[in-house]
Formats: structure tokens, sequence, C-alpha cells
């Protein structure tokens, strides 16, 4: 299979809050998307509930927050995203916390990871490292998305 992966490899914190925290805040935002992850991945659903009832949402347009906000707009409400939810579904850190972090994924049996959320530039490094870390088994497996840094 292959993995879709928010990825923001070797990021200052507050990129990193951009990119994979707000994301996860949009997906929350979605009633059964949002209800699927807390679930799938045994998360407290009072933070859920707490980050659904935010202040900032009760302005929205639409009943979507990516439709009312950039994910730069949702950093405070992304705050409220424990770090272990973080480090749980996305690969963020050291460069050696990512490399962990994508064989834990390669160890469930996913043939190629596509990361999404940062830029082919931001995962340049990460793929490098990987790349060398495999030599001679082929392929990597590791896509880098068209995914925008903002």
């Amino acid at each position: 299979f292959i993995a879709p992966v928010a990825s923001a490899p070797e990021l200052e914190e507050e990129d990193v809050r951009v990119l994979i925290a707000a994301r996860i805040v949009i997906y929350l935002q979605v009633p059964e998307l949002g209800d699927t992850f807390v679930r799938m991945n045994r998360w407290d659903p009072r933070i859920r509930d707490d980050i659904r009832n935010h202040p900032l949402f009760a302005s929205m347009r639409s009943k979507l927050a990516d439709n009312s906000f950039h994910r730069k707009d949702l950093v405070e409400v992304a705050r409220l995203v424990p770090e272990r939810w973080l480090r749980e579904v996305a690969v963020i850190g050291s460069l050696d916390e990512c490399m962990t972090m994508l064989q834990t994924f390669k160890d469930t049996g996913c043939a190629e990871i596509d990361f999404y959320s940062s830029s082919p530039a931001q995962n340049a490094t990460l793929i490098r490292a990987w790349a060398v870390r495999k030599g001679a088994a082929g392929d990597a497996g590791l896509a880098a998305g068209s995914g925008s840094p903002a």
C-alpha cells in the first residue's frame, strides 16, 4: 500500500504547527473524519472537542475550516494539538527522528510513502538520507508531493 504522510522534517516549531498541527485541526473539524482519527489513534475526544469549540470557528464562512481559513490562521488553535499526536501520525523532528518514523511506516508493510503538507525542497535532505540508508536496496519508496510550505 501507499501511505500518504504529512511531513515537516527538521523544521522550526512554528512551521510544524502550520504544516502539521493546523492540518490536524482541519481534519478534526470534519465530524466523521475527526471522529475516525480520534477513535483509530485512541486520542482524547475532549481535546478534539476543545479544538472544535475554539472561538475562532464561530466566524467560519463554511462548515469546513479549510474553506474559511489558511493553515497560518489556525496556529493558535493548532497549539491545542498535543505534541504526542503530531509524532504519532507525521514525520517531524530531527533527521534521525524522521528516519525512525519512516522505518515505522515501512515496517507496517507500505511499499511507498508519499509526503504532503511540506514542499519537496523541505523534504530533500530526508529523501537523500533515506536513499543513502537504503543503498543498494533499490527504490527508496519515497515521493515528495507538491505541497506548499505555507
